[in-house]
C-alpha cells in the first residue's frame, strides 16, 4: 500500500473514532524511520467538544491543527529524563555504570535526606522495579511543594527493588530529584537548556500557560482540552496529572505539552548517529532484567511491545491523556497518536476501552499495510 492509500484509511478511522467520541481532538504521524521525508500526519477534530465553560459564551473551538499542543502525559517519561540520561552517557557527563551504582554513590546528599533510597540504583527507577508503589494523591494531603517532594521522597517500600515491576510515577518523581543534584540545578533548567542545546527546532515545554522555553508563547487556546472539573475547571495549558499540577506542572513523570511535530522531531533526532550513538538507544530500548535476574518486560524508561509472531518489539511508551508513540526499529517505521481521550471527563470506562481499541486498530493496520 502506498502512503497516500495509508492515509485514506487512517483517515476514516480517525474520522469513525471522532463519531464514536473517542476524544475531540487527533494528530496522527505515520512515518519511515529510514527517510524521514515519507511520513503521513494527519489531524482530526476539534479541542475540544462545543462551547466550554467559564467565560462568557465560553470558550471557541479550534480544529487540530499543526500548531496544537497536547498534553503528552506519561511520554515525558521518555522525551525527558530517559533521553537526557542517554544523552548524558553518549557525551561521557555520566559513565554508563551510573545505571547500577546506588544513590548513595551518585547522588549523597539526596540520600542522605531518604535513607530509605540509598540502595536504589538507577536501573530499578527506569524499570520500574524499584519496590516503589505506583501512585499516591499527594496533592490531597500537602500543603506546598516543598512538602509534597518530602512526601513523595519519604515513601517507603512496598517489595524489595528488584522483586516486581510496579510501574511507578513516584519512582521518577525520585529520579527528578537524584538528577537534579547530578546536574546541579533545577530540572526545569536542565530542560530547557537541552531543547536549546539539542532539540532546535522543537517547542515540547512545560507550562505553557505560564512561560515557554522559547521565543514565542503559545497561549491557552493552542492548547487541547484535557479534563473539566469541580476543582480545576476547564483544564486547558495545564497540565492534566492533579500531582504535577499541585507541584507547578513540571516533574519527570508527566508534564510536557507538544505539537505532533515536536513528537517527529524527537524521534528522528533520537534515531540520528549523530546526536546519540545507536548502541545506547538499543540498549535502553531492549529488554531488561531486574537486580534480581526478574524478567521486567520493560527497557530503561521505555515500554516494550512485541507486536507480531516473529516477536519483533516496539518501544516506545503510553500517556493517560490518550497518547502513545511506538517505532519499530525492525520494519523500520514508527507511529505517533495524540490525543484528549479524558475530555470531559477521565471517569468514563467505555472511553479507556475506546482508546485502547483506537491504538490497536492504527498500529495493527500499519504494520499490516505499510
Amino acid at each position: 500500500m502506498n502512503l497516500d492509500r495509508l492515509g485514506k484509511s487512517l483517515s476514516s478511522i480517525l474520522d469513525q473514532a471522532h463519531r464514536d467520541r473517542v476524544a475531540s481532538g487527533f494528530a496522527l504521524a505515520v512515518g519511515s524511520t529510514e527517510n524521514f521525508q515519507k511520513k503521513i500526519e494527519i489531524m482530526r477534530g476539534t479541542h475540544s467538544w462545543g462551547f466550554l465553560p467559564g467565560t462568557a459564551g465560553g470558550i471557541p473551538d479550534r480544529m487540530i491543527g499543526e500548531n496544537s499542543f497536547f498534553d503528552l502525559a506519561s511520554l515525558t517519561k521518555i522525551l525527558a529524563p530517559t533521553t537526557l540520561l542517554m544523552k548524558s552517557i553518549d557525551s561521557g557527563f555520566v559513565s554508563f555504570d551510573c545505571l547500577y551504582l546506588p544513590l548513595h554513590q551518585i547522588s549523597p546528599k539526596f540520600s542522605a535526606r531518604y535513607p530509605a533510597l540509598s540502595d536504589l540504583k538507577l536501573l530499578d527507577l527506569f524499570t520500574h522495579t524499584s519496590g516503589l508503589p505506583a501512585w499516591k494523591p499527594f496533592f490531597k494531603t500537602c500543603s506546598s511543594r516543598h512538602d509534597f517532594d518530602s512526601s513523595v521522597w519519604g515513601t517507603p517500600l512496598v517489595t524489595a527493588p528488584g522483586e516486581k515491576m510496579v510501574y511507578s510515577d513516584i519512582g521518577f518523581h525520585v529520579l527528578l530529584g537524584v538528577l537534579e543534584e547530578v546536574w546541579h540545578t533545577s530540572w526545569l533548567d536542565v530542560f530547557r537548556q537541552f531543547c536549546k542545546d539539542f532539540l532546535v527546532g522543537s517547542q515540547l515545554h512545560y507550562r505553557p500557560r505560564f512561560e515557554s522555553i522559547h521565543a514565542t508563547q503559545p497561549s491557552v487556546l493552542d492548547c487541547v482540552t484535557t479534563e473539566i472539573c469541580s476543582l480545576r475547571g476547564v483544564v486547558r495549558g495545564r497540565v492534566h496529572d492533579d500531582n504535577t499540577d499541585f507541584r507547578g506542572g513540571v516533574a519527570a513523570h508527566a508534564g510536557l505539552f507538544g505539537r505532533l511535530h515536536d513528537v517527529t522531531h524527537w524521534v528522528q533526532w533520537i534515531l540520528d548517529p549523530k546526536n546519540i550513538s545507536p548502541k545506547i538507544v538499543e540498549f535502553f530500548s531492549s529488554h531488561q532484567r531486574s537486580r534480581l535476574g526478574q524478567e521486567t518486560g520493560r527497557g530503561l524508561g521505555f515500554d516494550l511491545l512485541t507486536s507480531d509472531p516473529e516477536n519483533a518489539t516496539m518501544f516506545g511508551h503510553l500517556g493517560f491523556t490518550g497518547t502513545s508513540l511506538w517505532i519499530h526499529p525492525q520494519k523500520n517505521y514508527y507511529v505517533v497518536l495524540l490525543t484528549n481521550r479524558v475530555h470531559p471527563t477521565r471517569f468514563f470506562q467505555e472511553g479507556l476501552n475506546n482508546i485502547r481499541h483506537l491504538r490497536k486498530n492504527i498500529h495493527n493496520f500499519v504494520k499490516e499495510n505499510l
